[in-house]
């Protein structure tokens, strides 16, 4: 491997097999040692930390990843050493998370062998342990689907619904979530994931994570205490800061409302208890706030009833609800 085809590799100048070999061999230590070399060159001497202005000399598919996030204009600084293997690591796993798992099912498939799916319906929760030692909490209607074995370089999951990753360390092989066009890559951190219907949210409790949108060629470096929202419907991106106290507590059984609309909160009972709502006389339009750990669904509606103004019946699976007049 030479530094001209690592340079063509920088400027997206190979073909697909060539950029992937490429990747791969960015892995090892000699191609970390070179691309190293590259930057002295690049950089014409060795920097412990850079700037942005001069992160901007980086040219090719590696570019996205110095992008800094714009977050109340602050810059960050970059260990370029460190820096540089993750953006690798990073690069070959969305490569390979789309190959495997951005297709049709059937090709799927026929891609990767042993593919393992886990899921939870309305009501369930589950933790799966993969054999790489990373821990997956499944919230309600939840599926994750992965090979049994995860490759070399990369280990790639697809997930439906919401999960909380607690990820294993190996720096050899980033961790890739992808869930509704949107792909997280960690090396070795915890993050939560709640992706229904056309939203996709991730929010990072430890550690650093790179997540990519199919539909923007920027990438979002999250800290802790940080999320990002993307909308398939259309619209930019959001980033925001959120309280670990709030975001993660469904992993501890409680359930939080938070000024939340009266269809919200049905919404989240019914993913949480499995119960489908029957509404009459409908005329509250406030918000509710409540916290409840493992409550009974009969505790929660009692609860409300009391700030709601309204009497319910529970049959089974079956909920009525009726507002006062």
């Amino acid at each position: 491997m030479t530094k001209e085809i690592i340079h063509s590799y920088l400027e997206n100048q190979l073909e697909p097999d060539k950029m992937k070999e490429v990747a791969a061999f960015l892995q090892t230590n000699d191609g970390v040692r070179l691309l190293e070399e590259m930057m002295d060159l690049y950089w014409d001497g060795e920097f412990e930390t850079v700037e942005s202005s001069t992160l901007q000399k980086v040219e090719g598919p590696l570019k996205n990843y110095v992008e800094l996030t714009k977050k109340e204009e602050r810059i960050r600084h970059i260990n370029v050493r460190a820096w540089l293997g993750i953006a690798a690591s990073v690069f070959l796993s969305i490569f390979i998370g789309y190959q495997y798992f951005m297709q049709p099912e059937e090709l799927i498939q026929k891609t990767v062998t042993d593919v393992i799916v886990k899921g939870t319906t309305k009501g369930q929760k589950s933790t799966v342990h993969l054999k790489d030692g990373s821990v997956v909490m499944l919230n309600s209607e939840a599926t994750i689907r992965f090979p049994k074995y995860f490759s070399d370089t990369a280990r790639v999951i697809f997930l439906e619904g919401e999960a909380f990753f607690e990820v294993a360390e190996d720096k050899s092989r980033p961790f890739t979530v992808i869930a509704n066009g949107v792909s997280t890559t960690a090396l070795g951190t915890s993050f939560n994931i709640r992706s229904y219907d056309e939203t996709c949210k991730i929010s990072l409790a430890t550690g650093r994570v790179t997540v990519h949108s199919n539909s923007s060629l920027k990438n979002y470096f999250l800290e802790p205490g940080e999320a990002v929202r993307f909308d398939k419907r259309g619209g930019e991106p959001q980033m925001t800061v959120f309280n670990n106290d709030k975001d993660f507590l469904w992993t501890k059984g409680i359930i939080l409302f938070d000024d939340n609309s009266f269809d919200e909160v049905l919404d989240k009972l019914k993913r949480w208890y499995n119960v489908d709502f029957h509404i009459k006389n409908q005329q509250s339009t406030k918000e509710y706030t409540g916290k409840f750990q493992n409550a009974s669904l009969e505790h929660i509606l009692k609860s409300m009833s009391f700030t709601l103004g309204f009497e319910f019946f529970i049959h089974e699976k079956q909920v009525t609800i009726i507002f006062d007049h």
